[in-house]
């Protein structure tokens, strides 16, 4: 994909401006729109907690329909996991990396705030494709069928290691994309790995997979059906064709000008102590002392931060043990700057998939073509190794791996930042993910709405993940205290 600006080239572009020119209008029941719910001492209609793109989209169509909102954020920035690294030459994606062409709501909005999209440069020939490093060596990938490294079955020596999992697991089972919660699959919510045993993998041959595992911090401890609902999201989000594209200037572009269109400033360094209703009010306590009333709550927070959350029983317990149980995906990041072209030297691409302890690899380049970063990506029990170390121990213990695979890569690479999801105040991870059990004891549980609380977040999610699975969430939380106004 080339360069050039892709706001008139995208597919279903026209249909998408046409759409965000209604907004949520199409959404919502009419009989509310614009009812004024404010009384009293109330500060605003709707309070939600977290600047993420689940709380932001709430209350950005919330006040398309009327409603006065208040956002408040924990930290100190705007985005939640949305987080571009500006301070990096580059700007790599620490959170929200990828926007794929069916993402009819982020580029719906995007083009309603008026926010660029583009393509990413095409690195040059010799750089393209992914090396698989396995067993300390350089494999090409037409001799792994039949490399002696090679653990799979037979039926399945053919895939690629860093393809093989979802195809190994065969196809889902599903009608609907809302079937994984249905009780008549719920015999599939085991563990992965005792699944492919089933299969014929050895252990070997799950370790292999486990290295892949980017939905569970390992198959062990991951839900087959969590992984059958991912595959079809997969093939959903790719049935159409396209590219992946991204905000111009970095994804969290798009939280940042959604926060600047509402109405009301959001306010940064509110964490929530507690949340209590009385006298027809929600009332939130902040960390700072201060309070805030609305007659409506959305709770837009990752699940471990709203399990931190004092909600003096306006909650039923079931619901809080659901979010309090929620388990997260573990992901350590190393943002590299590059020099020179290291990987050439070993006659491989730039990307990088191994069953050591760097894992994977990804590269992007500058407009000339040329690879300027590298993040490594370490999944689930990876992480852990350099998450119990010190940052200076850490960029040298990751410079030694790298140099061992690639000998001189020292001298052409510099670590700009490191980064580690599950130790950033207020979350646990990077994304939720489902052990097994979980769906079935829980999944619905997630999002469920009281007369006055609403949870929103990409854990809520029904159909879509990521970035557009929070949007989706935030409009499901709008919808729900819509209709509690509406027949209340």
């Amino acid at each position: 994909m080339n360069n050039e600006n892709l706001s008139d080239k995208l597919p279903r572009r026209e249909f998408l401006r046409n759409s965000a020119a209604l907004g949520a209008s199409l959404l919502l029941p009419k009989a509310v729109f614009a009812k004024n719910l404010r009384a009293g001492a109330s500060s605003s209609d709707v309070i939600v907690l977290g600047a993420g793109l689940a709380g932001l989209y709430s209350a950005y169509l919330l006040e398309l329909q009327g409603f006065s909102v208040r956002v408040l954020e924990a930290s100190g920035r705007i985005g939640g996991r949305v987080l571009t690294l500006d301070e990096i030459p580059g700007k790599p994606e620490a959170g929200g990396n990828v926007i794929g062409p069916s993402y009819a709501r982020f580029l719906s909005l995007a083009a309603s705030l008026g926010v660029e999209m583009e393509g990413f440069p095409l690195a040059a020939v010799q750089d393209r494709g992914t090396a698989l490093h396995i067993g300390g060596r350089f494999i090409d990938r037409k001799s792994w069928p039949t490399s002696p490294l090679n653990p799979f079955p037979d039926p399945f020596k053919s895939l690629a290691p860093d393809r093989a999992l979802l195809r190994a697991l065969g196809p889902h089972p599903f009608h609907t994309q809302i079937d994984w919660q249905s009780e008549k699959f719920s015999a599939l919510d085991c563990s992965a790995a005792e699944h492919l045993a089933d299969q014929g993998f050895s252990a070997d041959a799950i370790r292999l997979l486990d290295i892949n595992c980017g939905y569970g911090n390992d198959l062990a401890t991951t839900s087959l059906l969590s992984l059958y609902q991912i595959q079809q999201a997969l093939m959903s989000a790719t049935a159409g064709g396209g590219n992946l594209i991204r905000v111009k200037g970095g994804n969290q572009r798009l939280p940042e000008a959604l926060a600047g269109s509402l109405k009301n400033r959001v306010l940064l360094n509110k964490r929530a102590l507690r949340v209590a209703s009385h006298n027809g009010l929600v009332r939130v306590s902040c960390a700072d002392g201060s309070d805030y009333h609305g007659a409506h709550i959305i709770v837009a927070l990752p699940a471990n931060a709203s399990a931190a959350i004092e909600f003096n029983g306006a909650v039923p317990q079931l619901q809080l043990d659901a979010i309090s149980s929620l388990n997260y995906h573990k992901v350590y990041q190393a943002h590299l700057l590059v020099e020179g072209a290291y990987w050439r030297e070993q006659g491989v691409p730039a990307n990088l998939w191994s069953d050591g302890p760097l894992e994977r690899i990804f590269s992007s380049s500058d407009s000339s073509g040329r690879i300027s970063n590298q993040t490594i990506w370490i999944n689930g029990k990876g992480a852990d190794r350099f998450d119990g170390l010190s940052s200076a121990h850490a960029k040298e213990t990751l410079l030694a791996e790298l140099e061992a695979i690639y000998p001189g890569s020292r001298a052409n690479v510099k670590i700009a930042r490191l980064h580690s999801w599950q130790q950033q105040p207020g979350y646990r991870g990077a994304y939720a993910t489902w052990r097994p059990g979980d769906i079935a004891a829980f999944s619905r549980k997630l999002s469920q709405s009281t007369e006055q609380i609403h949870f929103a977040g990409e854990h809520c999610a029904t159909v879509a993940r990521g970035m557009e699975g929070a949007m989706e969430s935030g409009e499901k939380a709008v919808y729900a205290l819509v209709n509690s106004e509406r027949y209340s």
